[in-house]
């Protein structure tokens, strides 16, 4: 009889996944923790120009014009679409260093046989 942790090895595989690549799986949950702060930076844009700002090693301002909020809109959506990017990528390095694949859907041939309607039979 396996133990529970035996059945969620190999049933998750993560600890799998963090023994055969841990700097992908790190960057992988790094980004996790990020997108949260990038998905409320595209709602409220004038953090965005604020650290721009202080990237820059200028003053912070206290009131932006229109035309800069949207400036910081376009750039947290931007950045969020990047970061998303990154985690499906990180996930697809993931699963082909660990050789599992994400999908697993019905075959090909099985769709073959199905019937036009949609139902068995």
């Amino acid at each position: 009889m396996k133990s529970i942790a035996q059945i969620s090895e190999g049933f998750f595989g993560f600890g799998h996944a963090v023994r055969e690549c841990p700097f992908l799986v790190l960057m992988l949950v790094a980004t996790w923790f990020v997108f949260p702060f990038a998905a409320a930076s595209v709602v409220f844009p004038s953090d965005v120009i604020g650290f721009q700002d202080w990237m820059q090693g200028a003053p912070i301002r206290r009131f932006y014009t229109q035309q800069s909020l949207y400036s910081g809109i376009a750039m947290a959506t931007m950045a969020l679409a990047l970061m998303g990017l990154i985690q499906l990528n990180l996930t697809t390095l993931i699963y082909r260093k660990v050789n599992e694949f994400a999908l697993s859907g019905p075959s090909p041939s099985s769709l073959s046989r199905a019937s036009p309607m949609g139902f068995g039979g």
